[in-house]
């Protein structure tokens, strides 16, 4: 009984002293966004201060590229956030105007489940994995979000009609059995969405209006086979051609609050 009580208590304190909740089963670390810190070059992670080696992993983002030519475009947001209380944020992702020497290309704010790996100075781009540990199926991703949109001012060769009309924001998921999380690296290398033979189940929303205020969100995924995953990433834009350079140096997204539901 002495024991029992011990082993309550300490667990009672842990709980009471830890700043971060534990993950709730079939969530990912730190869906609602109220975890960040500053990594070792002083650039916004989204993880506590607090965290595992393993939660660090989860979110991965454009900071590491972005923030190193001095225009950070990923960050989190205290005062306007969709669910006020005592250590709430948000994710704030600002799509930016890039400039060494004498070339100038667009940076989307993104973030995703993955890491960031090599960063190719020479072409202002990185080579990004996505995808972390998962093995759920969820029904949908629903969440919070508020875009603010700006006319695109940047687009490359392939899109250059569509400069001076608003620009759109994303937000996907992907559930795979990949072996490992797959590389990207824009604008060569893309997620074959519609071929991927490792690609299990899919949504995507696109923001294309001008938001006031947050407002709910619901994605369905729709599944392919009836195969257990491996992975999960979800991948979020301010820009959703942010990958072919095109965009709105002015576009935001909020977002806040995510969650899986069964």
């Amino acid at each position: 009984m002495k024991m029992t009580f011990f082993l309550t208590v300490s667990a009672a304190w842990l709980l009471a002293t830890s700043s971060q909740p534990p993950v709730r089963p079939g969530q990912l670390y730190n869906m609602s966004f109220d975890h960040w810190s500053k990594d070792k070059k002083g650039y916004d992670v989204c993880y506590g201060s607090d965290a595992t080696s393993e939660e660090k992993k989860i979110w991965g983002s454009a900071n590491g590229t972005t923030a190193f030519y001095g225009a950070p475009t990923v960050m989190p947001e205290e005062n306007f956030v969709a669910v006020p209380g005592p250590g709430k944020k948000a994710l704030c992702l600002k799509s930016q105007l890039i400039k060494v020497l004498f070339i100038k290309k667009l940076a989307a704010g993104s973030i995703f489940n993955g890491y960031t790996g090599g960063i190719d100075l020479s072409r202002m781009t990185a080579h990004l994995f996505w995808g972390v540990p998962f093995t759920e199926r969820p029904t949908t991703l629903k969440g919070y979000a508020c875009y603010k949109p700006g006319p695109i001012d940047f687009a490359d060769k392939g899109h250059k009609d569509l400069e001076g009309k608003p620009d759109t924001g994303s937000l996907a998921i992907v559930l795979a059995d990949w072996d490992t999380p797959i590389e990207v690296c824009p604008p060569d290398l893309a997620l074959d969405e519609e071929n991927d033979p490792g690609i299990i189940g899919l949504g995507k929303i696109y923001f294309k209006k001008k938001m006031g205020a947050y407002e709910p969100f619901s994605i369905e995924i729709k599944y392919r086979n009836g195969r257990t995953p491996r992975y999960v990433a979800i991948v979020a834009s301010s820009s959703a051609l942010g990958d072919s350079f095109t965009g709105s140096t002015g576009s935001v997204l909020y977002l806040d609050e995510l969650e899986f539901t069964y």
